[in-house]
Formats: structure tokens, sequence, C-alpha cells
């Protein structure tokens, strides 16, 4: 049997009884990527033009004619009409390959494959956009753009309008960080506006402020007028700075000889530190001094002014109904006189700082009166009447509350063996030997320092009660 392909058809031949060979007809399987193509024309076109045939018939022993119509029967499987410019094409249905046949589309060599070219340019839609349709689209766009933008600058101004006033006379309920000036001045641009500080404001054009050894966050520095001042810093990106501002407001009012009171307030020329000012005081700390037995020698009466000092601020703090609450050597200061004077700063000293306030290495647990260490009470003016206690204590014997008991187990399970006693309600040590301190001191002012260290707060005196009784304490010149 011989057969030939060509361009994916394949047809069959078979030889006639006679000795001829005929070309049957093509196989109903034809698939449809074997379909040719045939444009029928109505103008002078043959018809072996208007059928695209990839079938190939051998010249010898064939009957062309009936080879060609039976492959146009078959093969003709997608024809194109054009009828008045219109093309509508025609897809017959598709069916598998017969086995052996070549699956490739079929490659058709003839006379009207330009114009079928042509006829699938004319089926191609129009895929061009004009550039007047692009142009008027991103005209679009910028005007939306525009109009978003200024809606929303539109929204801002009313927000604006609407923000709280901060003017002078006007209570501002507000933290100065939310004030409206946050979205247009800087922080300290609010500060120098708010309210609080009208007035307060001190020159410091020239000011260069100098570390305070071994205090943390204090430093000295000369006013433009020429005043020497203490400084307490507070840096303007801190959470705690509203609350600095309601402290200075609650505590630059308060006025007393041994208050060392706030002069006003600065910001740094260098950096963002907003400071709060004290009088200078030139002979520093009292426990400084107290520990420096060998350079000073401190009389009796010395002494006894140094608690007189001391209890007369309490005294007038007491009578405002507000507990200094940080009593300690270490904040109480002395001027050029060694007149004594409360730390101001320490008024504000919950505003200032978060950290457990230290003095000497030590935390003040010392100083805490039984309540507070077992966390049953807040601060109290009872609590600083026991205070003051253990500061007029360490007045008179130069020593430290509970030396000994620090030096034998350290700062920090000392803290917590008074802590410990305090929770467990099972009585406290004394701050100082009954024996130092009978020696050091008159009896009259021994009685009064044991008094202030009652455990019960009720069974303390008042301040008001030690002021009167120190005036009456008599003492050896």
């Amino acid at each position: 049997m011989d057969s030939t392909s060509g361009g994916g058809d394949k047809n069959t031949t078979t030889p006639s009884p006679n000795g001829t060979t005929s070309t049957p007809t093509a196989l109903n399987g034809t698939n449809s990527s074997n379909t040719t193509t045939s444009s029928e024309v109505a103008s002078n076109s043959t018809s072996t033009n208007a059928t695209n045939s990839s079938t190939i018939i051998p010249s010898n022993n064939s009957s062309s004619s009936s080879a060609v119509n039976a492959t146009n029967s078959t093969n003709a499987t997608r024809s194109d009409t054009i009828v008045a410019g219109t093309v509508a094409p025609t897809i017959a249905p598709s069916f598998p390959p017969p086995l052996g046949s070549d699956p490739r589309p079929t490659t058709t060599a003839s006379a009207s494959f330009p114009a079928a070219i042509k006829n699938l340019r004319e089926m191609e839609p129009a895929s061009k956009v004009s550039p007047g349709l692009l142009g008027g689209l991103a005209a679009a766009v910028v005007v939306l753009a525009a109009i978003a933008f200024v809606l929303h600058r539109h929204r801002r101004r009313r927000r604006k309008s609407k923000a709280p006033s901060t003017l002078e006379g006007e209570q501002s309920s507000i933290p100065y960080h939310q004030m409206d000036d946050i979205a247009a001045e800087s922080p300290r641009s609010a500060l120098k506006s708010h309210r609080v500080l009208k007035g307060l404001w001190l020159p410091v054009t020239n000011m260069v402020p100098t570390p305070v050894r071994g205090s943390d966050g204090t430093f000295t520095g000369t006013l433009d007028n020429g005043t020497k001042v203490f400084l307490k810093s507070v840096a303007l990106s801190s959470p705690r700075l509203p609350q600095v501002v309601d402290a200075v407001e609650d505590v630059h009012l308060l006025r007393h000889p041994s208050i060392n009171s706030l002069l006003g307030v600065a910001l740094s020329p260098y950096d963002g530190t907003f400071f709060v000012a004290t009088e200078h005081l030139t002979k520093g700390s009292l426990g400084r001094l107290l520990m420096d037995t060998t350079k000073s020698t401190l009389s009796p009466t010395q002494k006894k002014v140094f608690c007189a000092d001391v209890a007369a601020a309490l005294a007038y703090l007491h009578n405002l109904h507000r507990p200094y609450g940080t009593l300690h050597s270490g904040n109480v200061l002395l001027g050029s006189n060694l007149e004594a004077k409360l730390n101001g700063h320490a008024l504000m000293a919950s505003a200032i700082s978060s950290d457990v306030e230290t003095y000497g290495g030590a935390t003040l647990t010392a100083y805490l009166a039984p309540e507070l260490l077992a966390g049953t009470m807040g601060s109290t003016t009872a609590a600083d009447v026991y205070a003051f206690g253990v500061l007029c204590g360490e007045i008179v014997t130069r020593t430290r509350p509970h030396a000994a008991l620090y030096h034998a187990k350290g700062f920090v399970l000392g803290d917590l063996h008074l802590r410990n006693l305090a929770q467990l309600g099972q009585g406290m040590e004394l701050p100082y030997d009954m024996a130092m301190l009978a020696q050091a001191s008159s009896p009259a002012m021994a009685e009064l320092i044991v008094r202030c260290w009652a455990i019960e707060p009720h069974r303390r005196p008042t301040m008001a009660d030690v002021v009167a009784a120190l005036a009456q304490v008599q003492v050896d010149v």
C-alpha cells in the first residue's frame, strides 16, 4: 500500500480492480488543525484558487478531478465568505486527527495567500486609543488630586480653629504637649507661651550649666544678671514635662525662710532642656557636712539650729496640708551662714523623676516610716515627723541611720530587712543606738527624737509640737 502526506493532510491510495489507483475521499476524522482556508470571491476566481488544499496527488495513475473534488468537500472545514466587505468566519466542528497523522498546523501554499492575509487584517478590531482620550483622563486625575488636597487642608484648618486657647488669663485643661501648637509650634514655643510659666522666665542668654557632682540632673548656672542658681533639668522630649509644669505652678508660690523656693524657669540656649531654678546655696548639703567629721566641728547649739530650721519649714508645709515626702540630710541645703533650708526641687520629686531616690549610695529606706515600708499608707505629715526624728538623730550623732545594720548586711539586704519587719508587724529596729544618742545630746533632745520614732503614726507629735519643744530644749554652749 502506498501513501503520501503533504502539509499534515494524509490521503490513502488503494489499487482499483483494473490496476489503476484511485484517490478516496478524505477521512472523516480530519482534525481542525488540518483544515484549510478557502475564500470564495465574487469576482473572477477559479475553483483551484478559491480552495487552499495541501493534498498532493501523484500525477500518474490518478484521477485528479475526483481527488480534488473529494478534498474540497472534506478538507475545506473553514471558509471565509466576503459579502459586501463583511467578513463572516465559519468554523466547522473539529475531530481528532487520524492515527499517524502530523498534528502540526498545515502550511498552505496557494495563490490566494495574500488575499487571506488581507481578510485577516480586515477582521482585527480597532485597538488603538485616541490621544485625545488619554489626555482627558490625565487631566481628570490631576483635577481630582487637587480637590482632595484642598479638602484635606480645609479640614486641618477647621481642627486648628477648634483647639482650646492658651492665651494669658484663660484656663487650659490639656497638657502643653497636646495643645494646638504641637502641629504649628515647637515644644519650646509651647512652654514660652504657657500661662503657668508666665512671668517665671529667667534671663539665660549666656548661661552655661555646670553639672553638680553626685546629683543626677542637677546643675549650677549664672543668670545674665549675675545671680547664681541651682538648676533641675528636664528634657523637652520627656513625657513627664507636663507634670513638671503643673508642679512648678504648685510649688513656686511657697515662700518660707527655711525653704529654698523656686526662682523661675529657663530653657537652655544650647539644647532641648527645660530648667527649674532655685537659689544657689554655697555650703552644699547638710548630709555632706555631717559626714565630714575631720574638717568641720559642730557645736550643740549649731546642731539645734539645724533641727529648728528644718522643723519650722515642715511646720509651714504641714499647715498647708502638704507633706514634704522625701526628707533626708541630702535634701537639706546650707547657706553661707550655715542656715538650713529644705530643697525646693524635692517638692517636685514625683514629677521630675520616677527613679528611687538615693543618697550616698543607699536608698532612703532608713528614713521611711513603718507604714510606708509596709505599703499600707502613702506619704503623710506623720511620716514626715518620723523622718524628722531620724534626721535629728543623724544631726546630733553625725552617724547614718541603721549604720550597724547596713554595715553587716549591705544596702540591699539592709533595706529588705527593714521592709520585712514592717510588713510582718514585728516591730522596728531603732535607727540609732540609745546610748550613743544620749551621749551626743541633752536628755530633752533625745526624748523628743524618740517620740518622733513611734511606730503608730498617731503617737507621734505634730511638727507644731516639735517646734515648740525645740524652743524649750537647753543645750550646752
